[in-house]
């Protein structure tokens, strides 16, 4: 469900930017490259830059960090046991969506398309951006906006597990403890 929605969110900045190609007349276009050359081209560039490296440092924390403190702990185990039991056929397609782990590499596999996605539109400014084309200054800005498309929909799914780890964090202390009390 979430590759759809992703999908959709991401193709959605293509569809106005094609139409206004189609229907810009030429003096706007050359205004536009003007305005990509001179003054986006270097701050998309930086910017790019600055969130693939961002989200490569986050990623590999956040991932570890939720790994070691849910995924990994017999707590998670149980509950998840106790949510599809063996014989459950909803346990056969959590399997298939990567069992005890998936929301975790569902998360790993986002952040990675994000991070690639912000990498080539860094890689983008500096080598097609260069030329003074009203195609490639198009196309340096739709994946700059595609790269930006992803990373609020990585930042909604990196809320989400948040969320779940947060939740079962408060689940850890609002169980009593088996130590001595009075």
């Amino acid at each position: 469900m979430i590759q759809r929605w992703t999908l959709f969110i991401s193709a959605a900045p293509v569809i106005p930017i094609g139409i206004i190609t189609y229907f810009t007349p030429v003096p706007m276009q050359t205004s536009f490259v003007r305005l990509y050359q001179e003054h986006l081209r270097s701050d998309l560039f930086n910017g790019s830059l600055s969130l693939s490296a961002f989200l490569l440092t986050m990623s590999a924390f956040t991932i570890v960090t939720m790994r070691e403190h849910v995924y990994a702990t017999p707590e998670y185990a149980a509950k998840l046991e106790r949510r599809h039991p063996a014989g459950d056929s909803a346990s056969a397609h959590s399997l298939l969506a990567g069992g005890r782990n998936g929301p975790l590499r569902r998360l790993t596999t986002f952040l990675l398309v994000t991070i690639s996605l912000s990498l080539t539109s860094a890689v983008l400014q500096v080598t097609v951006g260069l030329w003074w084309n009203w195609y490639a200054a198009l196309i340096c800005t739709i994946i700059a906006a595609l790269s930006l498309t992803a990373l609020g929909s990585s930042v909604w799914l990196l809320g989400t597990n948040l969320r779940s780890l947060f939740r079962f964090w408060d689940e850890q202390d609002s169980r009593p403890s088996g130590g001595c009390g009075p």
